[in-house]
């Protein structure tokens, strides 16, 4: 194995990076394991051909298959990935913690055009305590068919969006065990290279005081909080994507911008706020975010009751939060005075 060249990506508070590889992610040996090796595959197909990455751990005693017999989680209906369980410590020669299969045609035409809902996907796994190293090839170029040049640069444009964010891995190792790919693929990576500054970014001006995410069906409770913020002594700066996205801007990038240029978010967990995959991806950019600022950015308000309790993420348990459930217009209004306390 052969390390060709890096990015440098930054999140406002330390440096992560993209590298890319000449070898085969199967060979990653146990003295050294990563933590997570992502495949990709057709729908429940495991087949270990001969120039696959399955086919090649497959070869060293490692069975895709059998760990989707058995799977850990399943998430391919909203992420496109299933996660294995733990691998156990004596698992032959593969050195990775856990396999992630990726199988994008759950989601779409196009690998390319999907593969932002892996990275999204990933918050809940990714430990906040230790960043993790993860190493793919450039997945879905086989048997899949997507065109390599392409899924390399929505594979890096991906996962540096959400590295940028604070999305906690370290290191994510893109390899090509190919030589005649990875003289076509070297270029692009230096094209994509030169587009990231390999310093630690400067902090955002604050243009919003609150960040204000909620699903659509619960705009009640909102506008109980927007009176309360707006009567105090100073004027509040709120970002509602009711009214404060321009016409004719792209909705994706006002609501990254909003967020990164907000004080804080206050999130309405209610069950349609679950449900949402725009509210679930706020959500989870809104958790990078509190990581980085020692747990001062997200203030979530648990507005209706989900019908299990415990579908409650329990990484959300630990965060304070206000339980004004069956919208308590006075629960509402008293949480206000927290969240801008020096307001």
């Amino acid at each position: 194995m052969r390390k060709i060249d890096s990015i440098k990506i930054a999140d406002g508070r330390q440096t992560r990076t993209i590298s890319f590889w000449e070898g085969n992610p199967a060979d990653i040996g146990p003295d050294d394991p990563v933590d997570l090796l992502i495949v990709s595959a057709f729908p429940n197909d495991y087949t270990p051909t001969k120039r696959s990455i399955i086919g090649a751990l497959d070869r060293k005693g490692l069975s895709v298959a059998s760990l989707a017999a058995d799977k850990a989680y399943d998430l391919r209906p909203t992420t496109g990935f299933w996660l294995s369980k733990p691998l156990p410590r004596k698992a032959g020669p593969v050195g990775a913690k856990q396999i992630l299969c990726f199988e994008p045609y759950y989601l779409g035409d196009r690998p390319s055009e999907v593969v932002g809902s892996l990275f999204r996907g990933l918050f809940p796994f990714l430990s906040d305590d230790a960043d993790a190293t993860i190493a793919m090839a450039v997945i879905a170029t086989g048997a899949l068919g997507e065109a390599p040049d392409r899924m390399l640069r929505a594979l890096v444009t991906a996962a540096a969006a959400w590295m940028e964010r604070g999305l906690p891995i370290r290191e994510l190792r893109i390899m090509e065990p190919y030589e005649a790919r990875v003289a076509l693929l070297t270029p692009v990576f230096a094209e994509l290279q030169a587009t990231y500054a390999p310093v630690v970014a400067a902090g955002h001006e604050h243009k919003h005081d609150v960040f204000l995410s909620f699903a659509e069906e619960d705009g009640a409770a909102v506008d109980i909080l927007r009176q309360a913020l707006s009567g105090g002594q100073q004027p509040v700066g709120l970002f509602d994507y009711r009214y404060s996205i321009d016409p004719g801007k792209v909705w994706q990038d006002a609501i990254d911008e909003a967020m990164q240029s907000c004080r804080k978010m206050v999130a309405f967990l209610t069950p349609d706020y679950f449900n949402s995959d725009v509210c679930k991806e706020e959500l989870n950019m809104a958790r990078c975010r509190h990581r980085k600022e020692r747990q001062k950015f997200l203030f979530p308000m648990y507005v209706r009751a989900l019908p299990n309790e415990a579908d409650l993420p329990l990484w959300i348990q630990t965060v304070n939060y206000v339980d004004c459930r069956d919208v308590d217009a006075g629960k509402i209004v008293a949480a206000a005075k927290r969240i801008l306390p020096d307001q």
